[in-house]
């Protein structure tokens, strides 16, 4: 079973530098306010919770949780912009995985594994990171933009 460990964002959309450590419980709830709102101080819409837990699907799929096969998004912009997750693979080594706008670097406990060519990188992140889309979007991160069945069904479904 993967284990996160952390999720770092640089430079993407409003997070300049921002680092998450994911240890510390095994449920992980994320809560923020939106200081800048014209709205209110106290709301929580626009302070960045959907954009953090993002990083992750970015990553891996290379979409947001919002896009569709049709309309893929990317949340990495400017060229200095990059997303890192470090987590425990499958065979107990560390792995930390960071997207950029043009690559990806695959380190595996503290190396680089020399992965070079972007085709061959998808792939290497495929095999250390083995969850497909809809069984990330089933077990992993739940959210009301991709509703599952039991969330959306009648109680006679």
């Amino acid at each position: 079973m993967l284990e996160g460990l952390d999720v770092e964002l640089n430079n993407v959309v409003y997070f300049k530098n921002a680092k998450l450590d994911i240890t510390r419980h095994p449920f992980t709830v994320i809560s923020g306010h939106n200081k800048d709102s014209r709205i209110s101080t106290e709301t929580s819409n626009g302070a960045g919770k959907s954009l953090l837990w993002s990083a992750v699907p970015n990553l891996r799929y290379e979409a947001t949780p919002l896009a569709t096969q049709k309309k893929r998004k990317d949340i990495l912009g400017a060229s200095d912009s990059s997303i890192a997750f470090r987590f425990k693979g499958n065979d107990g080594k560390t792995y930390r995985i960071t997207q950029t706008p043009s690559k990806f670097v695959i380190e595996r406990d503290g190396k680089d594994i020399e992965c070079r060519i972007v085709p061959l990188q998808k792939k290497k992140i495929e095999e250390i990171f083995p969850i497909t889309e809809d069984e990330f979007y089933s077990y992993v991160y739940l959210q009301s933009q991709r509703p599952l069945l039991f969330q959306i069904a009648k109680p006679t479904e």
